[in-house]
């Protein structure tokens, strides 16, 4: 694809370092950060998920930031946007030396991951998200206090909106081990529904209303296409700019596959940012 790919520490929090693998364009060729929430039903799941995909936003110019974060079962929310804000504070603080731009950086997450990167994108600061110490590199030491942890930008690929919901939804369709991964993370159903995207923006608590775009599979078994339409109903309705994709016959995380699909996503992807941060359109690579 002619990038690179490096591995670094991001944070640190209960004594384990945090890793990610940052996903490096041309030089020269640098369109916004991109920092990558994987999914994994809150459950499971590592930085290299979204690989292909990362890869193929990184040949399109955008630095990608795939990062390794807590999850369930072994803690509970909001560990993982402690992490996922912490690694926003990480390139904010280190972007003269990462070389990008610190007022261009957005959130790109799957399934569980764009539910956390929706949830961290409107609100960057709460409270209840900071608590993850940010690494220095190379040389350049960790931040003495909080650096904000706002966004542009954020990119939702089949999102778990709505927890909640999706955990009855789990239920009804008799797929009770999926239902089960809600409570590995959320513990209650109390949890769940405060952490509800849509519940946040009606209930006037989102801080950031970043440019969102938001992508649902047509044939998509684990989120509802009614789930999905009612995250773009609450956004706009909160002031959201929100652009929405849908990809008719697909399944659920369709971008793990090498597919021209997929190759199409990341084009859609890279013209939603680079639309946000007024950039011109990138030439497109060549096929694969």
């Amino acid at each position: 694809m002619g990038i690179q790919a490096r591995d670094l520490v991001y944070g640190s929090a209960g004594g384990l370092e945090l890793a990610a693998t940052a996903y490096l364009p041309a030089a020269g060729d640098l369109g916004s950060v991109l920092v990558d929430v994987h999914g994994g039903a809150w459950t499971s799941g590592d930085r290299f998920n979204n690989a292909y995909l990362d890869g193929l936003l990184a040949e399109r110019g955008h630095l990608v930031l795939a990062i390794d974060f807590r999850h369930g079962p072994a803690l509970r929310h909001p560990s993982a946007l402690q992490d996922i804000t912490a690694a926003v504070r990480f390139v904010r603080h280190h972007a003269a030396r990462l070389g990008v731009d610190a007022d261009r950086i957005g959130l790109l997450g799957t399934s569980s991951g764009g539910h956390l990167a929706l949830l961290a994108a409107i609100q960057p600061n709460h409270a209840a998200h900071h608590g993850t110490s940010v690494a220095g590199l190379d040389g350049d030491p960790a931040p003495p206090g909080e650096v904000d942890a706002a966004v542009t930008h954020v990119s939702a690929l089949w999102p778990v909106s709505d927890p909640l919901r999706r955990y009855r939804y789990a239920q009804e369709s008799g797929r009770p081990e999926l239902a089960e991964r809600h409570l590995q993370y959320f513990a209650d159903e109390q949890a769940m529904r405060g952490a509800a995207i849509q519940a946040v923006l009606r209930g006037g608590g989102a801080e950031r209303l970043p440019a969102a775009y938001v992508v649902q599979p047509g044939a998509d078994l684990n989120v509802p296409v009614p789930m999905t339409m009612d995250l773009v109903d609450a956004y706009q309705s909160a002031g959201g700019a929100l652009e929405y994709a849908f990809y008719p016959g697909l399944p659920h995380a369709f971008s793990r596959e090498e597919t021209a699909e997929t190759r199409a996503l990341a084009a859609g992807i890279d013209a939603f940012v680079r639309r946000r941060i007024s950039l011109a359109p990138a030439a497109a690579p060549a096929p694969a």
